[in-house]
């Protein structure tokens, strides 16, 4: 019997800025990793701002894909905006996880709408986390 290996999905989402495998649109990324099939919603850390902002009608539009089981796993990735324009992998958790956390926290007005504001520590760190 041939013995499966689950996804190192830290390794796999810190590329979902330039990976392939992963569509982008707005804050919404999907993908397929090995027959699996992924959706992330980054929540994104700006220069100038020491926290990170989730925005709400992007994280309630993947929890529904995942809840219609349209994606067989969902994610929330930690982004720093880096001033050259590009995204740094600043950590992530399991979208059902950040569900639960988020269920009573409320959210702020901002230009994109509704937003969580996600503290710097918000994400585990792990060995990808760009510093």
């Amino acid at each position: 019997m041939q013995e499966t290996t689950a996804p190192n999905w830290p390794k796999i989402l810190s590329a979902v800025f330039t990976d392939p495998r992963f569509r982008s649109s707005g804050f919404l990324s999907f993908g397929e990793i090995d027959g699996t099939r992924v959706g992330v919603v980054r929540a994104t850390m700006n220069p100038n701002f020491p926290t990170f902002a989730l925005n709400k009608g992007e994280f309630d539009r993947l929890a529904e894909v995942k809840r219609r089981e349209k994606i067989d796993v969902g994610f929330v990735v930690g982004a720093r905006n880096e001033k050259s324009g590009e995204q740094s992998y600043q950590g992530s958790m399991a979208l059902d996880d950040v569900v639960n956390r988020l269920r009573h926290e409320p959210t702020r007005e901002g230009r994109l709408g509704p937003f969580y504001v996600l503290p710097s520590s918000f994400f585990p760190f792990d060995d990808y986390v760009v510093l």
